[in-house]
Formats: structure tokens, sequence, C-alpha cells
């Protein structure tokens, strides 16, 4: 919840965890990769993203399609009310993807001995450095400035952009470390030019103007709400194959749902609920959908094809659970009216 970006809490913060567990489990991409490995790492996707529809701050695209949700449908909506939605079917995902990911891609290695693990590798590391130590109290600082900026109205970018200033200063980080990452340089141009561009079409009134010629050439009586939304899915889904970057594609793909469902009347929550769903449960397909994707994916661990057939089993899984336990619940709080 008070971490703002898929990015930097599973690549900056929990893949390290995990990853120098699966190096001391002897678990490399060259040397073992099934042992644990391959397994923790798929396994962090599918949980990165279950985590991230969750929270309203806990995914830099939330706020896009939140903001979307705003200007396109009236919906003006709060924290509190985004993770009551999302978080008994996202919950349920996250509870049962460790054993169903065992089942369908078990490590090899079910037995250890972390007591004689942890010891060997506290007396290899040794104490830390003066750098480690400055470097753990600027995370801790950033992680209280991310979950104050709603009292502090500091934005979470600039709280990043602080503490990267600082470690430069401190030299805890060098710029070549910085800039070498040019994959992130090209999400954050293309990330701001859709966005800024989605925003200026419904500032000019494009997508309304697209609902109104729709429905002058399209006949939406003959779908019932139900099977547009399902329609609407499978496209939305069939797209995320095109794009590298979930905010890209919530910026893009979002207004053309949204302005179809207008079109159509389809209730606002309706869409919302499930065409958020879509983005983010949908971003599992691919390794490189998330900007998580490509961090976890270059571990070296899991080939693309397994990828691939891993990510389209746990979109599908998704896609049911939420259907079969979200609409209901969606129903019981009065936001889903299709059924």
């Amino acid at each position: 919840p008070v971490t703002p970006s898929n990015a930097a809490r599973t690549g900056g913060i929990i893949y390290p965890i995990f990853l120098s567990v699966a190096e001391s489990l002897g678990s490399y991409p060259d040397k073992n990769p099934r042992g644990f490995g391959a397994y923790i790492s798929v396994l962090l996707y599918v949980v990165t993203m279950c985590t991230g529809i969750t929270f309203l701050t806990g995914y830099a695209a939330n706020t896009v399609a939140w903001a979307l949700a705003d200007q396109m449908l009236g919906l003006h909506i709060t924290w509190l009310q985004w993770t009551t939605a999302f978080i008994l079917p996202a919950g349920i995902v996250l509870l049962i993807a460790p054993y169903v990911m065992y089942l369908i891609y078990r490590p090899t290695l079910t037995k250890i001995d972390n007591v004689r693990i942890a010891r060997e590798g506290l007396a290899a590391i040794g104490p830390m450095s003066s750098k480690e130590k400055i470097l753990l109290c600027l995370f801790v600082l950033a992680i209280i400035g991310w979950a104050t900026s709603s009292y502090t109205k500091i934005n979470s970018t600039a709280v990043v952009l602080g503490f990267i200033a600082v470690c430069l200063m401190t030299n805890v980080l060098k710029w070549k470390d910085i800039a070498k990452n040019s994959q992130v340089w090209t999400t954050l141009m293309w990330y701001g030019g859709i966005l800024g561009l989605a925003g200026a079409m419904n500032q000019f009134g494009f997508f309304k103007w697209m609902a109104e010629q729709l429905q002058l050439y399209v006949d939406f009586s003959s779908f019932s709400h139900v099977a547009l939304l399902f329609t609407l899915v499978a496209a939305g889904s069939v797209c995320r194959y095109l794009f590298v970057s979930c905010g890209a594609y919530m910026a893009s793909v979002l207004p053309v749902q949204f302005t179809i469902g207008l079109a159509a009347g389809l209730p606002a929550w309706d869409m919302f609920l499930v065409f958020l769903m879509c983005g983010v449960m949908g971003a599992i397909l691919t390794h490189y959908a998330n900007a998580a994707g490509p961090v976890l994916f270059g571990g070296g661990y899991v080939s693309v094809k397994t990828w691939w057939l891993i990510g389209l089993f746990f979109t599908l899984l998704s896609y049911i659970i939420f259907g079969l336990v979200g609409v209901p619940y969606w129903s019981m709080l009065g936001l889903f009216t299709s059924f």
C-alpha cells in the first residue's frame, strides 16, 4: 500500500531478497534453476499483480485507470472503495498462487537447513558497510515519504527523485548505474506521452464523440451487458501481447473500452471493475506487460515459452476467480449490476 510502483516494490525490494534466498539454496540461472529460483521468480510475478491491483497506491498504472474513471465515467473512487472492491478476489488468487504454482511448476528442492544457511551467510557477508547503512536509512525515509504522501502532499515521484539525488550526493549510487537502465527511461517517455495524449483527447471531447459515432453505426441492443463485457475483456487480453507497459495499456486501451461501454449503456462501476481486472491481472500473460516482469524474467531462471504458458494459465485462473468470487462480492457491495 505504501510503495506506488510494482517495479520499485518487486524489483527494488522483494526480488533481491528472493534472489538471495534462491542463491543461498544453490539455485542459479545456469546451475540448478529449477531448484528454487524458477519457481519463486514466476510466483512473484503473480503475487506482484495481486498486490498491485488491491491498493490504489500500490501500482503506478492504477492512477491512470483512476483518473480515466473519474474523467470518462464520473466515478470519484476513494482509496478505501478501491481496496474494498479488490481485496477479496485478489486476496484469494494471492493465497492459492503458491500452492497452485507448486503443483504446475514444482521446485526440485523441497527441504532446507535454514539455520545453517543463515549462520554461514551472515558470517560470509560480515558487518554492514557505511554505504549500506546510509542506503537503509534512505530507503526507510522513501517508504515513509510514499506512505504519508496524502498528508504531506509530496508527490510520490518527487520522493523517488529526492531519494536518487541523495543517493548520488552520498555516493551510494553512481550516475552510470542509473543511466544504464535504458528500459526505465524509455518506459518513462512513452508513459508520459501516451497519458498526456489521452488526457488531451478527453479534454477535447474525442471519446464522447467516438461513443456517439459508435451508437450511430453499431446496434448494441443485440448484445447483453455480460456478453459485451466478456468480448471487451477478451479483446483487451489479446492486446496485452502488444504492450510493454501497463501504464501505456491503461492509457491506450481503457479509454476505448470505456467509450464502447458508454455507447452500449454499460454501468460505470461494472466497466471499471471488469476492465481494471483485465488491465492488471492480464499483465501476467507476458514477461514484458508490466515493469516488474523484465526484472524477474531478466534473472534468467525461466524460458520465454515456460513463462508465457504459466502466464496464460494464471491469467485465465485469475479471470475465473474474479468471475466466480469477485462478481458476486461486487454485487453484494452494490457495485456490480449487470447480473
